[in-house]
């Protein structure tokens, strides 16, 4: 039986939360513009990508 939208994007979501030791945290928000810049300007800083 094929698999509903939402239980693909579980799946992905599973697949995807894991981090280098093995715990990971999901975060979903809204930020403003100037934290926006801030974070992308320390990435930058550090050879990273937002």
């Amino acid at each position: 039986m094929p698999t509903s939208n939402a239980q693909r994007q579980a799946a992905y979501r599973a697949r995807h939360l894991q981090s280098d030791d093995g715990e990971g945290v999901r975060l979903n928000l809204i930020i403003g513009t100037h934290a926006k810049c801030a974070l992308e300007r320390l990435a930058g800083a550090h050879g990273l990508t937002c």
